[in-house]
């Protein structure tokens, strides 16, 4: 019987995790995250810096920003200024249509203190995310990573007061 372990991996499949660990996620895929765990074992402490490993090979909008210098942009910059809340029951999503693989920013005004939950679902009804909402800061960012094009819905509900629905369109 064969020893487990690092003990059973030669010195080439230790070099290949190793660049498969510093290889872009975006641009590479998921195989990434799990090389990244097999040399985290081999290697314990490394870290990886994604935005330099994926700013060369990373895929720029129409208005030459990579993924990681939009997302700063919404960040920083928030929705956009002319996109204003104008009841006291309303959620704006931005940016929409919406790059896939990118990030959605959605500002919204309740009612009420009750707990919230914002959804997004196929247009079948299928829910493909669903993440509580912080009351206190009145937005938030939802990553959109694995969520292939198509149109979907994005729903805050909370309880006791309507629910606020809107069309997402994902697509490059």
């Amino acid at each position: 019987m064969q020893p487990q372990g690092e003990a059973t991996l030669t010195a080439d499949e230790k070099l290949n995790i190793a660049l498969l660990a510093n290889s872009c996620p975006v641009s590479v895929g998921n195989c990434v995250y799990k090389a990244r765990t097999l040399n985290t074992l081999l290697q314990p402490g490394a870290q990886y810096q994604d935005e330099l490993l994926c700013s060369a090979a990373m895929p720029q909008n129409k208005n030459g920003l990579n993924l990681f210098e939009e997302e700063e942009k919404i960040l920083a910059n928030g929705i956009p200024s002319g996109d204003v809340l104008q009841g006291d029951h309303e959620m704006i999503i931005y940016p929409n249509p919406n790059k896939t693989y990118g990030k959605l920013s959605v500002k919204y005004k309740l009612l009420s203190t009750n707990p919230a939950t914002l959804t997004i679902n196929t247009m079948a009804g299928q829910t493909l995310r669903n993440i509580a909402v912080n009351l206190d800061l009145q937005s938030t960012i939802l990553d959109l990573e694995n969520i292939a094009q198509g149109i979907y819905q994005v729903s805050l509900q909370q309880e006791g007061s309507p629910t606020l629905t809107r069309k997402l369109v994902i697509g490059d």
